[in-house]
């Protein structure tokens, strides 16, 4: 079985302006009586600043709830307001910082007991055209100290660890969520830098 929604939405954040969007999502199950509820979710959003955000996001039930294949992927032409590092910014000292980035995260999870997976995965982020149009002639900025160059690279693999215990993660009406990412970056793999990051 399955329900398929396609829905037009306008919205505002101070980080977009005011926003149109179209969203459409899919709610199915593989198999009805053995499998928690697989979802596909994507959207095209177009804000008052001019940015463009495209999300594609599945989440993948297999019969039995054996296997869950997650992907996040990503395409953002982001011109946003940035205050810079620290707690002492204000409202005058915003400037533009504008950038493409395109997201690949894509993981398997198997069971290991009825609702707890091990998951590994391989995680891509891309941005590029990084700029700052905003700023003063001749004005050094936080990003310009903390390191500014016009594209940026993370890659590497992903452990993960989930407790899921919902049946429907679309429309939950009990359970419990938990989610732990282990993401090592390489340079051998396209990274920048050699770091590691760890997300619950």
């Amino acid at each position: 079985t399955s329900n398929f929604a396609v829905m037009p939405a306008i919205g505002y954040s101070m980080q977009t302006g005011f926003a149109a969007a179209v969203s459409a999502n899919v709610v199915f199950n593989l198999r009805k009586s053995v499998s928690k509820t697989s979802s596909i979710i994507s959207s095209i959003t177009y804000s008052q600043y001019n940015q463009i955000i495209v999300p594609f996001q599945a989440d993948i039930w297999s019969g039995n709830n054996k296997y869950k294949f997650v992907s996040d992927f990503r395409y953002m032409k982001y011109p946003s307001i940035t205050y810079g590092l620290g707690i002492h910014s204000s409202r005058s000292n915003g400037y533009l910082l504008d950038f493409n980035y395109l997201k690949f995260h894509q993981t398997i999870y198997r069971g290991i007991t009825k609702n707890f997976f091990a998951g590994i995965g391989y995680f891509y982020d891309y941005f590029w055209n990084i700029s700052e149009p905003g700023a003063a002639a001749g004005q050094v900025t936080d990003f310009q100290r903390y390191g500014y160059s016009k594209r940026s690279v993370t890659s590497g693999p992903a452990l993960r660890a989930l407790y899921d215990s919902r049946i429907n993660p679309v429309n939950p009406n009990n359970g419990q969520y938990f989610n732990l990412v282990l993401r090592p970056n390489f340079k051998a793999l396209g990274s920048d830098d050699n770091f590691t990051a760890l997300q619950a």
